[in-house]
């Protein structure tokens, strides 16, 4: 499988980057700067973008079959000067890839607090608060996996 992981060069996104070459798949790391990833793999392909560039975003999801968004600004200074650093760097990987791989974009999960306190308290997303938005958008994406489009719809009309 060939993955795109935007924000690669760091954090989590280094580390999906490394995992994924591990499994055997073809990466392609984008980043600001991609000679911070300190890896080296014949399946890996560094390129130099910006998850703020809807044409950089664009030309590195095409012909990918996978994107992973990992990115993150350099400093909490910079989601002062950039409120909306994630919502618009999203928004054109969730473009590209509608444009790339048409209805089989799953939509994203909603960020929640209650997400983040669930391990701590030993308990699933489901268990600890099956009401919350993360829930309800996991719930979602089984369905997508598991039904297609149709499941989706089902659960959204009550059947």
């Amino acid at each position: 499988m060939k993955i795109l992981v935007l924000g690669a060069s760091r954090g989590t996104g280094a580390l999906c980057v490394g995992s994924a070459l591990a499994k055997g798949h073809a990466v392609t790391a984008l980043s600001r700067t991609p000679a911070k990833l300190d890896v080296t793999h014949p399946a890996l392909t560094k390129v130099a973008g910006d998850f703020h560039d809807a044409a950089s975003v664009r030309g590195a999801v095409a012909g990918q079959d996978a994107v992973i968004i990992c990115a993150s600004p350099g400093s909490l200074g910079t989601i002062k000067e950039k409120p909306d650093y994630f919502s618009r760097g999203t928004r054109y990987c969730i473009d590209a890839m509608k444009e790339h791989f048409g209805d089989r974009v799953m939509p994203p999960i909603r960020q929640a607090t209650r997400l983040k306190e669930a391990p701590a308290q030993g308990k699933t997303i489901f268990e600890y608060a099956p009401e919350s938005n993360a829930a309800e958008d996991y719930l979602r994406v089984v369905d997508l996996l598991v039904d297609g489009p149709a499941g989706s719809m089902k659960r959204a009309v009550g059947q």
